[in-house]
């Protein structure tokens, strides 16, 4: 790793703590004239600073070579699916309307709004994305100068953390290049951008370790009421950077923030154990609520959004979720999936022979197994031997508790059982805080033998720099991603397949997506996999498309529409205004036929199509003139926003999250009571007719069931094999709350905790008397 490292002190002085930083060497005495004048911060941290460069170089280098980017083409996405589209589009929104929540472009008619979706605990990811977005034009750039880059923030977070530790200069890189490569990084990979951006995690982790040890970072309050103490103590160095630490880990993702948060206020009451005494854990714990304080003011938008426009549950996860996505400890010890050695990839693949596979992204590696051996067994082996843990005590308190938060059937899941926590569900996650503990652990030995051993400077580099190739080539498969030029080919053809929509139907056109797929989060449709319509957004700056409406907003139109023969389809599209359809084959399968044939039989035969034969784009702008000419615009208008602006009811409060079945979808109530959301945005006081069928949960009996609402009372009975309930409701402002109110008993059902009473199945609305036609 270079003779910079190698000259990091011959006979290796004690780290001394300075205002609770760190400084390695001693001031020289007066009679050792230094060889040339070099001011104080640039003894402190100038070797830092030089090994920092040589494990970014060596960053780079294994960058090179393990990801091939010699062959890599810098503005074509090295992961051109997926996730990877999404943060690409947040790119382009970023782009063209100078930030990310909101776009014309997509979801037309109405555009894309974001709020129910927002990045939160990402604000630091987003500014960065930000920074690049607004300083390269081309989305596949930002993508990888984002996920390239991570590797060696990631990099610079561990060192740093590792010399908070107190960790020697040679050791600190050599594990911070094991930490940047973790397979955890590469397997999330540019598909999940921000969670392969962890370099935080590593920095409050320290800053933890630090507070539990006999070194804390940040000195005691101070006592009393007086401001100048207080701003005294505020503004140490010390006190910046734990407060620096704080930010950074809440704004660089959502379940390192929550870890931060459930990690750091456990560790607090531990701290107060150790101390026997409240007042040492406050001077930690004001940071731990700073953290949440700001992770709770990134949701604030979403809060002042859902107020104005109601609740909208996009995701909905529950205990299973948390359950199938939990750490396990056979995961982070057995080998990374596709081993270099087949005998080991066997061993992988075997595991995988369970009903909990989770991501499978936990495998430490090697080095990092031995370290956690090290770890908890120094640790277990002194406290046998009535000896203090040292160094080591606090890393194995942090890991612990990470490890019971995470693992199967660990307080994870009770926080989901107990406080319904299940929206963060994989985690599996928290294994990047117990892998910083583990390699700290094998750093710290690692110095250990050093003193121990005597060896000489070269020796020490190079058995760091043979301990890190044997890491990386343990913990990196030997195939990672798709072919370079095989992506550059499907980039440049849907490039050249866009620019042939703007040349056909005119830079500004809306172009209608099929088949229809909800935004955001939906499993794969057949061959497409999720955010494959945003490709068409890459490439243009001027198109609008239908894709990208949130669901649960005004794309249900869409959803409706979906309902419909493909010639009614086109029909409703043409009349909504759109002048082309984008049909992307692979979202069918032997329906793809009938399909088209329908769109051809009112298009007529595709206008476009791209080299590969995926996509085809149908002109819709001659049948919407046809339709002006038979009909008249104002009625074409009015079928248009009959078609767009629809009545709808939505599940809201009390409900528990929608589920889906082939015949439709549903949602049970939780307890006896819950309320449907009628919205219609047709003229006020508009008189809508609600259809629904209701259900109880237990057999054997017959139960009422009271719907109230604005002038209107009713009583139906509910049986388990359902009721169609109907009725009808004056909207005004848009919206309605309906009260359904059951005396049915609660089903007792050992698996699942929740108090279900009665359900409501494909709750349905429709004008009583509309201006003009709705759709079926």
């Amino acid at each position: 790793m270079g003779d910079a490292v190698a000259s990091e002190d011959q006979a290796r002085a004690p780290v001394a703590v300075v205002g609770g930083t760190l400084r390695e060497d001693p001031a020289p005495e007066a009679d050792e004239r230094p060889p040339r004048r070099r001011t104080k911060l640039r003894r402190q941290f100038g070797p830092d600073a030089v090994a920092i460069g040589i494990g970014l170089t060596v960053a780079v280098l294994v960058l090179v070579v393990f990801y091939d980017l010699l062959s890599l083409h810098p503005r074509v996405p090295m992961l051109y699916s997926g996730d990877s589209n999404l943060a690409m589009a947040a790119t382009r929104n970023i782009q063209l309307r100078g930030w990310f929540v909101e776009t014309p472009q997509l979801g037309a008619p109405w555009g894309q709004d974001l709020h129910d979706y927002p990045p939160v605990g990402d604000a630091g990811h987003v500014l960065e994305l930000f920074g690049l977005g607004s300083l390269f034009r081309d989305p596949g750039l930002v993508l990888n100068l984002f996920f390239f880059g991570s590797y060696l923030t990631v990099f610079v977070g561990a060192y740093i953390a590792g010399r908070m530790l107190a960790i020697g200069r040679v050791a600190a890189v050599m594990i911070s290049l094991l930490y940047a490569f973790l397979p955890y990084h590469f397997q999330h990979g540019p598909g999940h951008l921000f969670l392969a951006s962890y370099f935080a995690v590593p920095l409050w982790v320290a800053f933890f370790a630090r507070q539990l040890g006999d070194r804390p970072l940040v000195p005691p309050l101070p006592a009393g009421r007086a401001w100048r103490p207080w701003w005294d103590w505020l503004k140490q160095p010390p006190v910046l950077a734990a407060l620096a630490i704080t930010v950074l880990a809440v704004t660089t993702g959502l379940y390192y923030a929550i870890f931060f948060c459930l990690i750091g206020g456990l560790v607090a009451i531990v701290i107060a154990l150790k101390a026997g005494k409240l007042r040492p854990a406050l001077s930690f714990g004001v940071f731990i609520g700073l953290g949440f304080a700001v992770l709770v003011a990134q949701y604030l938008p979403v809060v002042m959004f859902q107020r104005r426009h109601g609740e909208n549950d996009i995701v909905t996860r529950g205990l299973y979720s948390v359950e199938f996505y939990s750490l396990k400890l056979s995961d982070m010890l057995l080998p990374v999936r596709g081993h270099r050695i087949d005998a080991l990839s066997q061993w992988q693949a075997d595991a995988q022979q369970v009903a909990l596979t989770g991501e499978r992204t936990e495998a430490l590696g090697i080095i990092a197994v031995v370290g956690l051996i090290l770890l908890f067994g120094t640790v277990v082996v002194r406290a046998l031997r009535g000896k203090p843990a040292g160094r080591l005590g606090p890393l194995a308190v942090i890991a612990g508790i990470a490890f019971l938060l995470g693992t199967t059937g660990g307080l994870a899941f009770v926080l989901g059982v107990v406080g319904d926590l299940t929206e963060i569900r994989a985690w599996s996650r928290i294994s990047v805080v117990i892998a910083f503990c583990a390699l700290a652990a094998f750093g710290m030995t690692f110095d250990r033998a050093r003193e121990r051993v005597s060896m000489p400077q070269l020796a020490v580099v190079g058995a760091a720099a043979a301990i890190v190739v044997v890491g990386l080539l343990d913990m990196t498969p030997a195939q990672v991603f798709p072919s370079y030029d095989a992506t550059a080919d499907q980039w440049g053809n849907d490039r050249d397949f866009v620019e042939g929509i703007e040349a056909e139907l005119g830079a500004d056109a809306s172009i209608f997506q099929l088949p229809f797929v909800p935004f955001p989060e939906n499993p794969p449709v057949n061959r497409m996999t999720d955010y494959d319509h945003l490709r068409g957004y890459l490439h243009s700056d001027t198109l609008t498309w239908s894709y990208g409406g949130v669901k649960g907003r005004q794309d249900y139109w869409q959803q409706r529409l979906a309902k419909l023969t493909a010639e009614k389809q086109a029909e409703a599209i043409a009349a909504a205004g759109f002048d082309g359809v984008w049909l992307d084959r692979y979202g069918y399968g032997p329906e793809l036929a009938d399909v088209e044939a329908g769109l051809v039989a009112v298009f007529g035969p595709p206008v476009l199509t791209d080299g590969t034969g995926r996509l085809a784009l149908f002109d819709a702008r001659p049948l919407r003139d046809e339709l002006v000419d038979r009909l008249g615009t104002e009625k074409v208008e009015n079928e248009a926003a009959a078609i767009t602006d629809p009545s709808r009811v939505r599940f809201g409060p009390g409900f528990y999250g929608p589920e889906q079945i082939p015949e439709g979808t549903y949602a049970w109530a939780d307890g006896d009571s819950a309320v449907l959301r009628v919205q219609s945005f047709g003229a006020d006081g508009e008189k809508v007719r609600v259809r629904f069928s209701a259900g109880a949960a237990v057999e054997g009996g017959e139960y009422d069931l009271v719907i109230t609402g604005p002038g209107m009372e009713q009583t139906e009975t509910i049986t388990t094999d359902g009721t169609v309930v109907e009725f009808e409701v004056a909207v005004p402002d848009d919206e309605v709350d309906i009260t359904l109110t059951s005396d049915a008993p609660r089903a007792e059902i050992p698996t699942d905790p929740r108090d279900l009473r009665f359900r409501v199945f494909e709750p349905t609305a429709e004008r009583v008397n509309p201006e003009y036609r709705e759709l079926p």
